[in-house]
């Protein structure tokens, strides 16, 4: 389903002030893109935003049943609790027996503290619940089925230990040795590997595989510190990287990259990768986030000739409540390590060339089209930025209709890569408008800036 044009940089002032000339700029997108846009928020931790994104593509296709769903899920991280509730609500009525708006509608209620109606509805849960892989929530909602039992009268409620859950243990010689480390490698490891296995100094052009052995799952080394995490639908919690580099942080006190954590891995795994090595090449496209693409985004420009220390820190986040009831936000650290890199000079352009995000090749070869477009950005931008390359991601420009029907402007997208006054490179997603004429069309500009991302400058060509 295609819509008229979307404008992702004014979803805000859509919802908040739906008017007729904010909607008709706000639609240049399909609703696949929003979507998608809505998942990448959400797995970036913006949950306001993946709300918003979520409303929007169920306003526009009605049959997106899960879109609704995601909107009352990431309102529920966001903690706002009420916008939840109402959403959640508007999926149950649609569908009483679906087991994630079941399950969603009972943790809602029971974290605005609703015990008697949070009790039922997980009851109605397991009920219904007949999915292969949802282990997790079935063992949530009925710990917390037994845990929002009414005490008999006359009686007190026992307050006991916070028990652990079965996980998948610690148990081989390897993994005993390293528990609570990161070790590395330059083929992928196991638990099950030997410390022959293993290195600790690497090249730049080496690929650059971890492995974290936790001593416990994440879930369980939060009840250990007495926190029951709050799971939901897609995740328990967050899986957060921090990396520094000759001891300084990087980049600059901030998480290096961070993503949901899936139940089954949040509560049964003790042993834990990613697919790809550290400094894997990126052939996914430039708005697609991974952990190699933060390294070489963030990590290669912290590099000096010789020899560099790199450590490694894997963090586990949740929404939990601690032993005396209260709720906040909870992070502990699960694993952590470090290796040794040997860097030759010219070896970090090199690996920028080879390991940074590039951009795609243009929908159109048209020079002019692009001048126009590098024109326009110079206009907005030109005190500020630098614009280095602009690649029309689409063939032909799309008509805005006025309510008459007739085109009034038309806009097309494109990347543009742009370099600040320090040096440093951006892509932005860009919307360029063009204003119809009595005779052709008005001079190209800039609409709107939607998602940006740090960028390597040797890979703007």
């Amino acid at each position: 389903m295609v819509l008229r044009p979307a404008l992702c940089a004014l979803l805000a002032v859509v919802l908040l002030a739906p008017d007729a000339d904010a909607r008709r700029r706000s639609e240049s997108y399909t609703v696949d893109d929003l979507n998608t846009k809505g998942k990448r928020q959400f797995r970036n931790g913006n949950y306001p935003s993946a709300a918003a994104f979520f409303h929007v593509v169920y306003e526009l296709d009605d049959q997106r049943y899960e879109a609704l769903l995601n909107e009352a899920l990431a309102y529920r991280r966001a903690q706002e609790y009420e916008r939840a509730l109402a959403a959640y609500e508007q999926a149950y009525d649609l569908d009483k027996n679906h087991p994630d708006a079941l399950f969603g509608l009972a943790e809602t209620h029971r974290l605005m503290g609703k015990t008697k109606t949070a009790r039922d509805l997980f009851v109605t849960y397991l009920a219904t619940e007949k999915r292969k892989g949802k282990q997790a929530l079935v063992d949530f909602a009925q710990e917390k089925i037994k845990d929002l039992e009414p005490a008999k009268k006359g009686t007190k409620k026992e307050t006991t230990a916070l028990n652990h859950r079965t996980d998948d243990g610690v148990n081989t010689a390897f993994h005993k040795k390293h528990q609570g480390e990161i070790v590395f490698a330059t083929k992928p490891l196991s638990a099950r590997s030997k410390d022959r296995d293993t290195q600790s100094t690497f090249r730049l052009s080496d690929p650059i595989h971890f492995l974290a052995l936790l001593k416990e799952s994440m879930g369980n080394s939060f009840r250990t510190a007495g926190t029951e995490c709050s799971i939901d639908e897609e995740s328990a919690g967050n899986l957060v990287y921090r990396l520094s580099v000759n001891n300084h942080s990087v980049p600059g006190n901030k998480e290096l990259y961070r993503e949901p954590a899936p139940s089954q891995l949040f509560e049964k795994w003790t042993a834990f990768r990613v697919p790809e090595s550290l400094t894997d090449e990126n052939p996914a496209g430039p708005d697609v986030k991974t952990l190699s693409k933060a390294f070489s985004i963030h990590a290669l420009d912290r590099f000096s000739p010789g020899k560099n220390k790199v450590e490694l820190v894997l963090a586990a986040q949740c929404r939990g409540r601690t032993k005396n009831g209260a709720w906040k936000d909870h992070e502990k650290i699960v694993a952590q390590g470090s290796f040794t890199l040997l860097v030759d000079k010219g070896d970090i352009d090199v690996a920028k060339k080879r390991l940074g995000p590039r951009l795609p090749k243009p929908a159109v070869n048209d020079k002019n089209l692009a001048g126009r477009m590098m024109s326009a950005m110079d206009a907005r931008y030109g005190k500020r930025k630098k614009v280095l390359s602009v690649v029309p991601l689409e063939r032909d420009w799309t008509d805005q209709t006025d309510d008459r029907g007739r085109a009034s402007e038309r806009t097309r997208n494109a990347f543009v890569v742009v370099r600040s006054t320090k040096g440093q490179c951006e892509l932005w997603n860009t919307v360029f408008v063009e204003e119809r004429k009595k005779k052709g069309w008005g001079e190209t500009q800039v609409a709107a800036v939607g998602d940006t991302e740090p960028f390597h400058c040797l890979n703007a060509n």
